[in-house]
């Protein structure tokens, strides 16, 4: 079985929390941030910004693209065959620098997961951009016999699905921060909480 995989939506003081990114690498990566191509050997330096006195998750919400996970949850990933790269970060709570080293996480496996004509989306116009969110995946019976662990969605370059079992091992190893859903709400239920 699968989920979608993001990290977990947290209100803070009537916000939600979320990393700001205050360090990123220039604008000629972050054009090809979203594809699957490698950028190892590149020095990349990220960092982020939480307020103070806010609970430190092994998975932050950022307001970017990024992922940002702690060591713990980053000794899990090493751990497995899932084809990925990383980049260090700074984290820095109210105006103290943490001392755990967390770092930038990019997936770089992408499948054709989805039964597209069997998975159910919300779409709606942001300007002259059509957004498309998928609320209830159906995947493919290729793809659910894979074994993948971890893969971005074809199509959809922020959706992430888990396997059960690499879920599994965050649950049991205690990783915070991470959101497991089988689907989405539908538009009726996207303003509720």
């Amino acid at each position: 079985m699968y989920y979608l995989f993001e990290p977990k939506r947290v209100d803070w003081q009537d916000t939600m929390l979320c990393g700001k990114c205050f360090e990123q690498p220039s604008l000629e990566y972050l054009k090809i941030w979203d594809s699957i191509s490698p950028l190892t050997g590149q020095n990349l330096q990220f960092g982020f910004s939480l307020p103070a006195d806010v609970p430190v998750f092994d998975n932050i919400r950022t307001w970017h693209r990024y992922n940002l996970y702690s060591p713990k949850l980053m000794a899990i990933l090493r751990n497995t065959t899932i084809n990925f790269e990383a980049f260090p970060a700074r984290v820095i709570v109210g105006k103290q620098e943490i001392d755990a080293k967390y770092e930038v996480f990019r997936l770089l496996e992408e499948n054709e997961c989805l039964a597209h004509e069997k998975t159910s989306f919300n779409t709606w116009e942001l300007g002259k951009q059509q957004i498309k969110l998928i609320t209830q995946p159906v995947y493919t019976q290729t793809f659910l016999s894979s074994g993948i662990l971890l893969s971005r969605i074809a199509g959809f370059k922020n959706d992430v699905v888990i396997h059960e079992d690499l879920k599994k091992v965050f649950e049991d190893q205690g990783i915070t921060g991470c959101d497991f859903s089988l689907r989405r709400p539908d538009k009726s239920q996207l303003g509720s909480k």
